[in-house]
């Protein structure tokens, strides 16, 4: 009988252990989301901290509406869709344009607190970095003219990744049928979003697509069979990995491309 023990088999299980589940006693925090939702507050502050516009009609239609003027916006970086910047790309990331839309946004990210601390922070954090801007760019390529903001594409983006999460590792869940359950009432929870009073439609499906890419290409979980030693994804994991990055690298090289060459779609 062999009592060798294969201490390179044990480190590779620790170490994954360690990055998908957190270890056994470690409570892992999600600074991301935490700092996420602390700089879109500071910023949103500093908004309003120059005037606050809202419609009339009742409370619930003044909560809804309440939020910074359009002239706050546009010296902010807010993206102007009659003359859009590269450099709107990145500030009108970190802007919303109502008060309920980033309360919405915070329910979102909360949510997805959980793939943080199943994951490592540096995938969360290139989630919500490429949300962001990938949904300042749709906004910049297919909106009309007007001031838009693109900081609830963070939070629709984050809500993608979920489901990615999901899809691409789909025969590892244990409770598929609490997971879907629990991504059902996000989704309801996201239609509601939509009867909000100027919501960027546009940069929030760019957010959540982009989102739903990131977590097929990097939120895979591989296995580790006894009879081997190296980890490794499944089948479908690669494919997954594979066509979801090459298509978010698709769109974000050709709408960057088309922004700095002055293409806008509603003049074409």
């Amino acid at each position: 009988m062999n009592w060798k023990i294969d201490w390179k088999e044990i480190k590779v299980r620790r170490n994954l252990d360690v990055e998908y589940d957190g270890g056994e006693d470690e409570v892992k925090i999600p600074w991301v989301c935490i700092l996420v939702v602390l700089v879109f507050s500071a910023v949103f502050i500093a908004e309003m901290s120059h005037g606050v516009v809202h419609d009339k009609g009742t409370f619930l239609q003044v909560l809804g509406s309440i939020g910074p003027t359009n002239s706050t916006l546009e010296r902010m970086g807010a993206l102007n869709s009659s003359h859009p910047r590269l450099s709107m790309i990145f500030t009108s990331a970190f802007l919303h344009d109502r008060l309920s839309h980033l309360l919405f946004g915070f329910c979102y990210i909360f949510a997805a607190a959980s793939l943080e601390m199943q994951s490592t922070s540096w995938r969360i954090g290139c989630i919500v970095l490429a949300s962001g801007l990938t949904s300042s760019i749709s906004s910049c390529l297919f909106l009309r003219k007007g001031i838009y903001t693109s900081g609830i594409g963070v939070a629709f983006g984050l809500f993608g990744a979920k489901l990615g999460d999901i899809i691409v590792n789909w025969s590892l869940q244990e409770n598929k049928l609490a997971l879907l359950g629990g991504w059902f009432i996000l989704a309801v929870v996201d239609l509601l979003s939509f009867i909000l009073p100027n919501m960027n439609l546009i940069g929030s499906a760019g957010g959540f697509i982009t989102g739903l890419c990131f977590g097929l290409a990097i939120l895979a979980r591989p296995t580790l069979p006894h009879c081997c030693r190296k980890t490794k994804l499944q089948r479908y994991q690669r494919i997954c990995s594979i066509l979801s990055s090459i298509t978010l690298l698709a769109f974000s090289l050709t709408g960057i491309v088309l922004i700095a060459l002055g293409w806008h779609m509603p003049r074409h």
